[in-house]
């Protein structure tokens, strides 16, 4: 994140666009970058398991996903207290005590959403055998599935990142051809299919890079990483200034 993005994201939020973080990282990484990160509307975290709205936890987000994690014992605190995944309730639990049985190297510190599957480090697993496991045994729990940074993460099918867009973009009366994303990862596609347009300052899965064959309103920017996410930015706030000067309605990045 460089000074320049973050006076970029501050320029487009002073011209009337809803920025909106949506993350997969884990509740305590996502606290430790906290005060690293632009100011936002919305805050995502957990691939849309957690919600900020104006820097203030919104626990009845997270009810919605009772059936699959649990209920919420803090509803105050950004890391709270969390009982054993061994006791926890809900669906999502009942499959990481199946697969941490099976043998599968699997994480869930500091999460109350979401779990992360390294078929990597799964000695004696393969890729194929956790695709199954998303195909056959996710479904009938309500689960969902992407990967992030190369590991699989398993969360509500309500949850998500797409989701979470959804929700603000509802909630704000936004049409989602109006909104723009910026991603990189297998976890953004159905974001990135979500809305009117997509920058992309890199590629960090295969299955983007196959998507963003078929996808004409995806730009792959000319440069990488902070770079290519300053250039994403410029040209979203540009747009803005355009529709701005048109009567347009507003553009909501993410």
């Amino acid at each position: 994140m460089s000074l320049r993005t973050s006076h970029l994201i501050a320029e487009l939020r002073a011209a009337g666009v809803v920025f909106v973080i949506i993350t997969g990282a884990r509740s305590s990484t996502y606290i430790g970058r906290r005060p690293l990160l632009p100011q936002a509307d919305f805050e995502f975290f957990e691939n849309g398991g957690r919600k900020l709205a104006a820097g203030v936890l919104d626990p009845a987000w997270t009810d919605r996903f009772v059936a699959e994690v649990g209920p919420i014992l803090d509803r105050s605190s950004l890391l709270p207290d969390l009982p054993p995944v061994e006791v926890r309730d809900g669906t999502l639990w009942q499959l990481y005590r199946q697969l941490a049985h099976d043998g599968w190297n699997i994480d869930a510190r500091d999460y109350m959403t979401n779990i992360r599957v390294d078929v990597k480090k799964s000695e004696g697993k393969t890729a194929s055998q956790f695709q199954a496991i998303v195909e056959n045994e996710c479904p009938k729990r309500a689960l969902a599935s992407s990967f992030n940074l190369g590991k699989g993460d398993i969360y509500p099918q309500g949850s998500g990142k797409a989701n979470a867009a959804r929700h603000i973009l509802q909630t704000l009366g936004i049409d989602s051809k109006d909104a723009i994303a910026l991603f990189d990862d297998d976890n953004d596609l159905e974001l990135g299919a979500l809305v009117g347009r997509s920058f992309l300052p890199g590629v960090t899965h295969p299955s983007v890079l196959e998507a963003l064959k078929h996808q004409p309103t995806w730009t792959l920017t000319e440069q990488r990483g902070v770079l290519g996410t300053e250039s994403a930015l410029e040209t979203i706030l540009a747009l803005r200034k355009e529709s701005l000067r048109s009567g347009k309605t507003a553009v909501s990045s993410k």
